[in-house]
């Protein structure tokens, strides 16, 4: 019994720290409609932690049209095109919570070192359709700074798979992998975040709730434990 219960906290513990994020494709993070955007734009995960890029619309968003976007990984110098090997989800078409559309992909996140996206459709990149996860918050590669960097880049966009397409099976150096689904099921992958605004408010509260239980209950059966050491 002693050996279980010690078996049962790192799980706990493990448990406690993994956290998952939304990235909904497709939405004026300033607004909150339908638009673009990334929203949220700028996430800080931690290794181990989990985000999913959606293409399901927010359900307060009634019949929303269908848009087409992506999210593809890049570098800094170089915002608006594809970073080879890295994570894309190829074109997809934004769908709406409301009737169960739009595709989902999970990544899970192994470091923490930076990781640029953008939506690689007509002129999305430019428009400053960007995605900064775990950006340096000073010097000269912020999520400010890509985004700037991204809407004032010259020559033509490059464009990821067409609509429909699997993900890059490709794993990005550092962090990313990816697998695909489709009418508002989610997809499986690598990499991680934490939004900002609303979304972050929400996802903290709840995070904190379940972290202060998840750590009595270890407590409790360490506290369990050494009194049938003692025993």
């Amino acid at each position: 019994m002693i050996l279980k219960r010690i078996a049962i906290i790192p799980s706990v513990i493990a448990l406690a720290q993994a956290f998952t994020f939304t990235v909904t494709v497709g939405i004026d993070e300033t607004n909150g409609h339908q638009g673009i955007g990334f929203d949220p734009s700028t996430i800080v995960p931690a290794a181990g932690d989990t985000i999913v890029f959606t293409y399901a619309l927010p359900e307060y968003i009634k019949n929303p049209p269908s848009v087409q976007h992506s999210a593809t990984q890049s570098t800094f110098d170089a915002p608006c095109t594809p970073k080879e090997g890295g994570f894309d989800t190829g074109v997809q078409n934004t769908g709406s919570v409301n009737d169960n559309t739009g595709t989902s992909f999970s990544l899970t996140v192994n470091n923490t070192d930076p990781l640029w996206f953008f939506s690689s459709v007509g002129s999305d990149c430019k428009d400053g359709m960007v995605l900064a996860v775990n950006p340096p918050t000073t010097g000269d590669q912020t999520a400010a700074a890509f985004k700037a960097k991204a809407m004032g880049s010259s020559g033509s966009q490059q464009t990821s798979a067409s609509s429909g397409t699997s993900p890059s099976s490709a794993t990005p150096s550092g962090s990313v992998s990816a697998t695909q689904s489709s009418g508002g099921s989610t997809v499986s992958s690598s990499t991680a975040a934490q939004p900002t605004g609303s979304s972050a408010s929400s996802s903290a509260s709840s995070v904190s709730a379940w972290t202060a239980v998840l750590a009595g209950t270890a407590a409790m059966l360490v506290f369990g434990v050494g009194n049938a050491v003692v025993a």
